[in-house]
């Protein structure tokens, strides 16, 4: 979904407003399904919120860039993907949570992915926050199958996977992935291709940061959490920033925009221009 400029900075706006209130103290082709795993499967993920699935702050970081002009390039999955929270019944549940997003957001387009359950509202497409039943016992299912604590604590990479691709199959449909991933190198364009075909992304992370980016008059202000360890998310847009002094383009910055799925982090911006913090990162394809 391509957005104005205009609309990007209302949208940008909204994510500041959750990010600063609710989660700061006051201040080539891509590779096919199946990858050969490495000893990286064994990382586990979510093994370090607990039971709260609050974020753990390692580091916050503010930062302003002042500019004479700027332009952004901005779009989206169709009306992002659901920004669901954890199920506060589950421990280490954040590949739960990222499975639930993914599967609510193709719940638009497969309907019976949760039976007797719309996560979208009719009128205009947007999704439905967690509601009381049919998410939460959704992520208790995923959290099952990919045998979440099981092995140690948290989730492997591969149980992730292997859980949610249990879960639609069960329902009657296929699931593909399609590594992000060139060697240590992001394949862009498939990333950009992606989220302009409607398919969001699933990501493998190890001390990610997310950012907010509020724009003033004359300069952005960059807020940025650390999560401490490692964390499953969702991405689900792109948005690349390019600042300049007269004609001087001294600075371009690029982004995903993701569903952490956490509380009080429900959306926010990470920066890509260095992918140190991906471990792994699949399009996630939903087809009948």
């Amino acid at each position: 979904m391509k957005i104005s400029l205009k609309k990007c900075v209302c949208a940008m706006a909204a994510a500041v407003v959750a990010f600063s209130v609710t989660s700061f103290l006051p201040g080539m082709s891509a590779s096919a399904d199946e990858p050969s795993f490495s000893a990286s499967d064994e990382i586990r993920y979510g093994g370090f919120y607990g039971d709260s699935e609050t974020a753990t702050m390692s580091d916050i970081t503010s930062e302003q860039i002042y500019y004479t002009d700027r332009e952004a390039d901005y779009f989206t999955t169709d009306n992002y993907v659901p920004l669901y929270t954890p199920n506060t019944t589950l421990s280490n549940s954040c590949g739960a949570t990222g499975g639930a997003i993914i599967v609510g957001f193709y719940d638009k387009y497969y309907e019976n992915l949760i039976p007797g359950y719309t996560t979208y509202y009719t009128a205009n497409g947007r999704y439905k926050p967690v509601d009381s039943t049919y998410i939460p016992a959704l992520m208790v299912d995923l959290y099952d199958l990919m045998r979440t604590n099981v092995d140690d604590v948290g989730v492997s990479e591969s149980d992730c996977r292997n859980g949610l691709r249990s879960y639609v199959q069960g329902k009657g449909y296929s699931l593909t992935y399609t590594s992000i991933k060139t060697g240590s190198a992001l394949n862009m364009n498939a990333c950009k291709n992606a989220f302009l075909n409607n398919k969001p992304i699933l990501l493998f992370c190890e001390e990610v940061g997310v950012a907010s980016i509020g724009e003033a008059s004359g300069y952005d202000n960059i807020t940025t959490m650390t999560i401490a360890n490692n964390h499953i998310m969702v991405a689900f847009g792109y948005y690349q920033v390019k600042y300049y002094n007269g004609s001087n383009n001294f600075r371009t910055d690029t982004y995903f925009f993701v569903a952490p799925g956490l509380f009080g982090l429900t959306s926010g911006w990470v920066n890509v221009d260095s992918i140190d913090w991906l471990n792994n990162g699949y399009i996630v394809t939903i087809n009948d």
